[in-house]
């Protein structure tokens, strides 16, 4: 899907995959249809890396096949046919669903959890976002060196020395505080390569803020960023070195202890 749009013009499933088949979407375009956008029937595999998703009933069914979901946006409904319901297979593992909670999917009767073990959704407005749990500083840095890793999801408070990301993946913090960084280092190091969001803040830096190196991107959407740091060398709250590298601010609170960094902020 390079950014066309494909319209389903009838009330009928536009992908049926069938045993010994499989289906893969990438891209960022759009798929919109009357009815199902796809169906694993028993034997077939469907996978969704990305695109948005737009059906009058259910997006993607399993109907004795399996469903994986590792992204997307606005994807709708899931579903397993119920007479296949023991036999199929639907995983989520990353994606933005609107008006629909994977982990508490009503399309079954009883509810059922369609996300991973190990993975989490959370509620954003309207919408459910599907990321990696975290709850210690060595998960968040295992998901950075995992490339089918989207979104970090933090569980917990977490408290470590820094923070190295290394690929492009979104961190979102979820209400829970990270505390990162010394006096001789930043908090987090976006590294040559990496492409990095940070939603939803609550961070405190006893070094520098947030840097980013040698190409590295970082785009701060939302939330706090304090640096109380004991450091007697000029401490940033963002900071860029090398050719590329670049940092944008969308909306944030920020705050700098100059007491504790005499000054030198």
């Amino acid at each position: 899907l390079n950014g066309q749009t494909l319209n389903g013009t009838t009330s009928d499933i536009l992908f049926r995959v069938d045993d010994g088949g499989s289906l893969t979407i990438n891209g960022e375009g759009n798929v919109n249809t009357n009815l199902y956008v796809a169906s694993a029937n028993e034997g077939g595999v469907i996978t969704i890396n990305g695109g948005t998703y737009t059906s009058g009933t259910t997006c993607f069914q399993a109907n004795g096949g399996e469903v994986y979901i590792k992204g997307g946006e606005k994807t709708y409904i899931l579903n397993h046919i119920d007479g296949k319901k023991n036999d199929g297979l639907i995983e989520v593992t990353g994606g933005r669903f609107h008006g629909f909670d994977p982990a508490n999917s009503n399309s079954e009767n009883p509810a059922m959890n369609f996300v991973k073990p190990g993975y989490i959704s959370t509620a954003d407005g309207t919408d459910y976002v599907v990321g990696y749990a975290a709850t210690t500083a060595d998960e968040i840095l295992a998901a950075f060196d995992n490339p089918d890793v989207d979104m970090i999801v933090m569980t917990e408070d977490i408290t470590t020395s820094f923070i190295n990301a290394n690929s492009e993946v979104t961190l979102d913090m979820n209400g829970n505080k990270l505390v990162s960084g010394t006096p001789t280092d930043y908090g987090m190091i976006a590294r040559p390569g990496a492409d990095l969001t940070i939603n939803n803040a609550d961070f405190e830096s006893k070094g520098g803020g947030v840097a980013a190196v040698s190409g590295a991107k970082v785009t701060f959407n939302s939330g706090t960023l304090a640096v109380n740091t004991t450091s007697t060398s000029g401490r940033y709250l963002f900071y860029t070195e090398g050719a590329g590298a670049e940092i944008t601010i969308n909306v944030g609170d920020f705050s700098f202890s100059k007491t504790l960094n005499q000054k030198r902020a």
